[in-house]
């Protein structure tokens, strides 16, 4: 029987993925729930896992294609065993009809100028992993050699190999066909700490990752670093379009097809995050009444007990700070904690307070999420926050873990903005947008001191909130900053 694997849908935004590697080979024994192949979905990269036991049959999307819409059929497992052991119908060549009789003679002669010509490959022998077999007696025609995946130390040989009597000690180690198109070496994709898209994209213009200086968080390469190379390999913008079009198309690298600007350049190739990004945002910013609400924040006292934290051996980001307040006072103001859902009833309001926190990728962000944050303390939301910001710089969160929150904080005060007015993520109601703390004068019984002082912008949904109860919420945030004892109990 076949057991088709199809593009899951893996988040509830989810509509189409890709196929990034096969882990296994048509002919390649599987095992229900073992991975087979990674796919690229909007924001992460995933594993997709066999959903039955035997060989597999047929791969019908191979790695690197492109975008593929959910439910499509991506492979087939024959999970019957005597069908899996039957020759492998897809890796093997259709036999040459016999020559009649009349021509033997010419075929014969016409053979033997073949094989007295250096330059003709021999047609009795089957190259495989490096090493030749001869042609099977009887006059059997040889079989072309099955594709070479990815190997595994746990993996048993392939059963097309065995089933040729064929040494697999001559074999060179495998690799799949999606690395062999992008010429990865396999001690590269090892050894050098790049990020997913980076990877992609070296590979893609035939770039090795061993030339390229890294300056990505963590000493890994980044988007930024393979585009500073193809650069210094040929500056793009010096041509025309049309030219560095196709200084892009020699490198592998596809270029969308649009009207070139009045100064000339090159379009970019657009990733799968910055397609959703844009997506998402236009749609958000196009249907959702937005209105904004900014406040300053004192917070000499927040930076304070930080410092005495610090001393004690605790490590608690600002940010960490925000987290928290916005937690209880999401608890202080549930009318916040809501979502506006087309379709079905408007309002809901939510009980859980899953808040998501931004986090800045290579070519985009991604927003994983802190669930129940109201029940921790500071320090279990300093640990969430770090795990799932590594996790998603890397490219291995799962779908769950930044899908579904209640509330969204975006700060970009580490790179010394003043103020932030954010585009609400729905079904999300509010998106809180936090600035730099700079030394400001203010007021302080009737005289002019220097004082730390934080812009907050709350963006919100008019559908759901009014004026006020955004205000109540903007203010409960900065009580709980200004005097940052009361999230510590």
């Amino acid at each position: 029987m076949r057991v088709e694997i199809v593009m899951p849908r893996l988040s509830d935004s989810m509509s189409e993925g890709s196929v990034t590697t096969w882990f296994k080979n048509e002919g390649d024994t599987v095992s229900e729930g073992e991975a087979i192949a990674e796919l690229e979905t909007e924001k992460s990269n995933v594993d997709l896992q066999a959903p039955a036991s035997g060989v597999l049959a047929k791969i019908v999307v191979a790695a690197g294609s492109g975008a593929v819409a959910v439910g499509a059929k991506l492979a087939e497992i024959e999970t019957d065993a005597a069908a899996a052991k039957s020759p492998a119908k897809a890796a093997s060549t259709p036999a040459a009809p016999a020559q009649p009789k009349a021509n033997e003679g010419a075929a014969a002669a016409q053979a033997k100028s073949n094989d007295a010509t250096p330059s003709a490959p021999a047609a009795d022998k089957v190259v495989q992993g490096g090493s030749e077999a001869p042609e099977r007696g009887g006059g059997e025609p040889s079989r072309a050699a099955p594709p070479q995946g990815k190997p595994s130390e746990s993996r048993p040989a392939s059963r097309s190999a065995a089933a040729k009597g064929l040494s697999l000690a001559t074999k060179a180690p495998a690799r799949s066909a999606s690395d062999e198109q992008r010429n990865v070496p396999d001690q590269e994709r090892e050894k050098v700490a790049a990020t997913p898209l980076a990877r992609r994209m070296a590979a893609q213009a035939g770039l090795s990752l061993d030339d390229i200086r890294p300056t990505g968080i963590g000493g890994k390469i980044c988007k930024a670093d393979i585009e500073a190379a193809l650069g210094r390999s040929q500056p793009l913008a010096m041509v025309s379009s049309r030219a560095a079009s196709s200084v892009l198309a020699t490198r592998g690298v596809g270029v969308r097809t649009a009207a070139a600007p009045a100064t000339g350049g090159a379009s970019a190739p657009m990733s799968r995050v910055r397609r959703t990004i844009a997506e998402r945002m236009a749609r958000s910013k196009a249907t959702i009444p937005h209105f904004y609400l900014s406040v300053d924040c004192r917070v000499d006292r927040l930076l304070d007990t930080r410092e005495r934290l610090k001393a004690d051996g605790l490590s608690i980001s600002v940010n960490d700070f925000v987290v928290r307040a916005s937690a209880i006072a999401l608890g202080r103001v549930p009318e916040a904690n809501a979502s506006w859902i087309d379709g079905e009833g408007g309002i809901v309001r939510h009980e859980p307070i899953d808040i998501a926190v931004a986090v800045a990728l290579d070519d985009g962000l991604i927003t994983p999420v802190v669930r129940a944050v109201d029940t921790l303390g500071l320090v279990a939301i300093g640990e969430a926050i770090r795990d799932l910001a590594a996790r998603a710089r890397d490219g291995k969160l799962a779908p769950h873990e930044y899908d579904g929150a209640t509330f969204t904080i975006s700060n970009l005060g580490m790179y010394g903005v003043g103020s932030l007015f954010a585009i609400i993520n729905p079904p999300q109601s509010c998106i809180l947008g936090v600035g730099a703390a700079e030394a400001r004068p203010v007021v302080e019984d009737g005289k002019v001191v220097a004082g730390t002082v934080m812009t907050l912008t709350v963006s919100a949904d008019h559908r759901v909130l009014d004026g006020t109860t955004g205000a109540k919420l903007l203010g409960e945030i900065r009580r709980l900053l200004e005097d940052p004892a009361r999230m510590l109990a």
